[in-house]
């Protein structure tokens, strides 16, 4: 598992030591970075992102800034030497997720294990949402892919890279499985992506094999929003395109070089020529050195041609060839004398015959004095295509005069292939944005829709063609939402600010009002200029229905549990009324009775019998008593002692317990301190927990097959470390699975069968939990019972 990334800003070595120290007994793996000062942190540069910030109290205000300006959402942990409630609340309410005192250290063991669950499952469900998302574009590519982590570790790879497969990538760091000699490079472009979120271009040469393989990376980042969440890496072998594009610049030298040094032999020949005629010894003289002088040219003119890596090949100005070397006839597949004449043109195939060879291209070329150029397809005897590329270029003496045309052929056949597989790769992209379920769509700096994918058709109602070119804020559905994003769009022309997702509501054809989250990015061209923005759009109208659905019936089931507790408090006074007054005359009768009994000095079963009349008379009053404080209605919170609203909740169960042989266990620590709390409220939440607990303990009682102790055990003590008074109810029911120990504070989830339940209870705890600002905890498995904690701060 990777370790935990957190950020410690502390200015006191002592107070860093003791953190730092306690930390080095936790079984968690942690990454602990120091920041010492501000302007440390002003110039802090992120590498990876951090799971937790810890902060010295002093600090807080200066890192939720910092955090707010770096768009994070990482959790803060205040380390304090105070030991105030009052600081601790502050440091909550500016946005601290928790406080901890550096002389009680206990909980933060607690903050860093939860941390550390967090970061491994969000790691697992980041896994599997990458392979789902990536795996199609993977199994699509022609070309190697691998997507890499903002620490440059792979996430998923198609194929082999380096000498090593697909899944032996996954989990390595880049640098890994780059060669030494390529790391610096790959580094530093890796890094020019994460940071500034563009795309990178650029060569390098592999180590994977013996041979020397020229390798074009293109870094590409993925953005999430407005952030870089993961790079893109396409590596392309264009090793056969460098060798083509070298042939042909040889090619051409050699050409020039033989086409130069005939010019320039010829030239001084002409002189010799002119300067020698008044004799013909001398005239003699001069042929057989010109003689001589153009067979040497002619031997290395044919020598050089015979090496060249490229197919050449002479005209006269007639267009009949005299002469071909061996690459020519390689790539015609034609011999040499097949191609002396007109025969040459038979190796052209016949729909590209008239377009490179005519007269007036030849006339063109002598004119001009530059090469002609043209891509035209060879026709081999056995029929087989291959592309090539033709330059023909006059030969022409110092006088002005054309000798002949001089020509070359290089085979691009590889190069056509390498295009056509870049076209293809240009529509699988296309194709990637036209499939993917969310709307795309570029705007121009006027605020005009350039493009827009399907999707963005299926959410507004329109045809592609009348989107494009229509104005997005037509697409609005008031004027104030278009004025909004008017005042929004001058804003960002203005102040260049990072792109963050906003909501508008849009408006369809049918009138219809829709709700759209858009997430956008700054359009640039080649030099870095904004010339528009990209959009990615979200229909989160269901969503939006479903939330304001949910939020309308928690809050109907609220109040019509407030109802039935007022019809309950109605009902209960009247019953009250009504069964006080036959108790209040059999306690006179038994009272009678008792002094009665006590004159005559009677004793035995009569007495006892009395006495158990005026107990049991007490006991029903105290009961309905007690059902008239807990049904009134009362919303004023004071600091009790928590043992108060808990014996009223016990003095309803403690009967039904005993009836039903269920072991009820109370264990309440004495002089405990006071909290802040709504008694009837606080006694609601113990209700429930013991009713939960009941029904645990009999639903497994009876789906058992075999007998066992039913127990429920209630527990109330003070736990320093965590300066919290915390209340337990512990059962060995059935208890939950983790599917259903994850939901079971959700509004109407409950696992009961029709009528027993109504899935609103713990909803209703969990909501006066927070209101009261308490923590709930819940621990459980499958046939071994629950236990419901609750941690109440105490009052300093």
């Amino acid at each position: 598992m990777n370790p935990l990334n957190v950020l410690y800003l502390e200015d006191k070595e002592s107070d860093f030591r003791s953190v730092h120290s306690y930390i080095g007994t936790q079984k968690v793996s942690i990454h602990l970075q120091r920041i010492q000062s501000i302007e440390a942190l002003t110039q802090l540069e992120i590498t990876s992102p951090y799971d937790l910030i810890l902060t010295d109290f002093d600090f807080l205000d200066l890192i939720l800034k910092w955090r707010l300006q770096q768009a994070l959402e990482t959790p803060i942990v205040v380390l304090s030497n105070l030991q105030k409630e009052e600081s601790a609340v502050d440091c909550i309410r500016k946005g601290a997720t928790d406080y901890v005192s550096k002389q009680r250290l206990g909980r933060l063991g607690n903050i860093l294990g939860n941390a550390a669950s967090t970061k491994v499952e969000e790691g697992h469900q980041l896994q599997d949402l990458i392979k789902a998302r990536w795996s199609t574009f993977l199994a699509n590519s022609s070309d190697y892919v691998l997507v890499l982590d903002l620490i440059g570790r792979v996430l998923c790879a198609n194929g082999f890279f380096q000498g090593l497969k697909a899944q032996d990538l996954i989990g390595k760091e880049l640098h890994e499985v780059i060669g030494e000699y390529n790391r610096p490079i790959y580094r530093e472009n890796f890094l020019m992506v994460v940071k500034q979120g563009k795309t990178v271009v650029f060569e390098s040469l592999s180590a994977a094999t013996f041979d020397t393989v020229t390798i074009q990376i293109q870094m590409s980042p993925v953005f999430v929003g407005s952030e870089v969440k993961e790079v893109l890496l396409v590596l392309t072998d264009i090793t056969q395109r460098k060798k083509q594009e070298k042939e042909i610049r040889d090619c051409w030298g050699y050409v020039q070089l033989l086409s130069h040094y005939d010019k320039q032999k010829l030239f001084e020949t002409n002189q010799q020529l002119r300067l020698e005629l008044d004799g013909r010894k001398v005239a003699d003289r001069v042929r057989r050195a010109d003689w001589q002088k153009l067979d040497t040219s002619e031997r290395l003119y044919r020598s050089l041609a015979r090496v060249s890596p490229v197919g050449i090949f002479r005209i006269n100005r007639l267009g009949e060839c005299v002469f071909v070397n061996k690459r020519w006839r390689e790539i015609t597949g034609m011999e040499g004398e097949e191609a002396l004449g007109l025969g040459w043109l038979q190796a052209i195939h016949p729909q590209d015959r008239d377009r490179f060879f005519n007269r007036r291209i030849l006339v063109e070329v002598k004119r001009r004095k530059e090469p002609f150029s043209s891509e035209l397809r060879i026709q081999k005897p056995h029929g087989k295509v291959s592309w090539v590329l033709a330059r023909i270029m006059a030969d022409i003496d110092p006088l002005g005069r054309v000798l002949d045309y001089v020509g070359t052929i290089t085979d691009i056949t590889a190069n056509k292939q390498v295009e056509r597989h870049l076209n293809r790769k240009k529509e699988q992209y296309r194709s990637l944005i036209e499939t993917i379920p969310y709307g795309i769509q570029e705007m121009n700096l006027s605020g005009v829709i350039t493009y827009a994918n399907a999707v963005i058709s299926q959410i507004f109602g329109y045809k592609n063609e009348e989107l494009v070119g229509m104005p997005f804020c037509h697409l609005l559905a008031t004027e104030a939402e278009k004025e909004k994003l008017q005042k929004y769009k001058t804003y960002v022309m203005k102040e260049r600010p990072d792109p963050s997702p906003f909501i508008i509501k849009g408006l369809v054809p049918s009138g219809k009002w829709i709700d759209i989250e858009v997430a956008w990015n700054y359009k640039r061209d080649d030099q870095g200029e904004i010339i528009g923005f990209i959009g990615i759009l979200t229909d989160i109208t269901a969503q939006k229905r479903a939330e304001e659905a949910r939020d309308k019936l928690k809050q109907q089931a609220q109040l019509s549990h407030a109802g039935r507790l007022t019809a309950l408090g109605e009902m209960a006074s009247g019953m009250a009324h009504e069964i006080n007054q036959p108790l209040t005359i059999i306690r006179l009768i038994a009272d009678s009775l008792k002094s009665y009994f006590n004159k005559r000095g009677a004793s035995g079963h009569e007495a006892d019998g009395v006495e158990t009349i005026i107990t049991q008379v007490h006991r029903a009053a105290k009961i309905i008593k007690n059902v008239r404080f807990f049904s009134r209605v009362n919303d004023i919170s004071r600091p009790i002692h928590l043992t108060e609203p808990i014996n009223l909740a016990l003095s309803f169960f403690r009967e039904q317990f005993r009836i039903h042989q269920i072991q009820l266990t109370v264990v309440m620590d004495h002089g405990l301190p006071k909290v802040s709390v709504n008694p009837q409220k606080f006694e609601q939440v113990v209700v429930n927990f013991l009713s939960n607990a009941k029904y645990a303990v009999l639903k497994h009682s009876e789906e058992s097959r075999i007998a066992f102790q039913k127990l429920v055990r209630v527990r109330l003590y003070f736990d320093p470390d965590r300066e919290s008074v915390i209340f337990e109810v512990s059962d060995n029911g059935m208890g939950m699975s983790p599917e259903v120990r994850d939901r079971c504070m959700e509004p109407f989830y409950t696992t009961k069968e029709v009528g027993e339940g109504t899935g609103l209870g713990l909803s209703i705890v969990h909501g006066i939990i927070q209101e009261f600002k308490m923590q709930i905890e819940v621990e459980s498995e499958i046939g071994g019972g629950a236990t419901f904690r609750i941690l109440a701060r105490t009052r300093k």
